[in-house]
């Protein structure tokens, strides 16, 4: 187990590292991944986008969201509740006055925002697209190691057919890596999506 740890802590270094060194790129790619996002059949049939707000070290999903929005899709994003440390989504319509700085300064909806019931979205086609640290191209991912979206994806697909959910790992190219030490409760993604 402690041999793990330090070999996940060794990858999030590395990929820390290949990210600056690529920082004047990071926009362009994470344009190039929105399209290739906006191409694909998953998103073209979706109902629900789970997207989330990005850091600077994550592909910014911005473009995409307002895309979304302008189809009349609905578009959910994440938000902690730091008492339990748990991850929920919520309703989005514009960032301007839903969000606010939330758990390390990630944009998060306001408090007077809709959680979305997980109910209603039974019968509908959901894509989420999930951040991570480092990707592999068969779906495994290596988050930032608080389980948020593991525990989270973990009770949607314990609840949603899975043949209703599409889970798309989204990365920059350098953060993909051949291998990555899994455990039983990581979820794999269906895909990921990298430029």
């Amino acid at each position: 187990m402690e041999e793990e740890l330090k070999i996940k802590s060794e990858i999030r270094k590395r990929i820390r590292t290949n990210i600056a060194e690529k920082i004047n790129i990071l926009p362009l790619e994470s344009k190039r991944v929105c399209e290739k996002i906006l191409d694909s059949e998953e998103y073209k049939k979706a109902d629900y986008i789970f997207a989330y707000m990005a850091l600077n070290d994550e592909v910014d999903l911005s473009l995409l969201i307002q895309k979304a929005l302008s189809e009349n899709k609905t578009v959910a994003i994440p938000k902690i509740n730091r008492e339990n440390m748990t991850m929920n989504f919520f309703h989005y319509h514009n960032q301007k006055s839903e969000t606010a700085d939330g758990y390390c300064k990630i944009k998060e909806p306001v408090d007077e925002a809709k959680i979305l019931d997980i109910e209603k979205i039974k019968n509908h086609k959901v894509l989420i697209l999930v951040p991570g640290r480092a990707f592999t191209e068969e779906g495994g991912r290596l988050g930032r190691g608080k389980g948020f979206y593991d525990k989270y994806l973990a009770k949607l697909l314990s609840l949603i057919s899975a043949d209703n959910v599409f889970l798309l790992g989204v990365a920059f190219s350098c953060q993909i890596v051949k291998e990555l030490p899994l455990d039983n409760h990581d979820i794999l993604m269906n895909s990921v999506v990298h430029f």
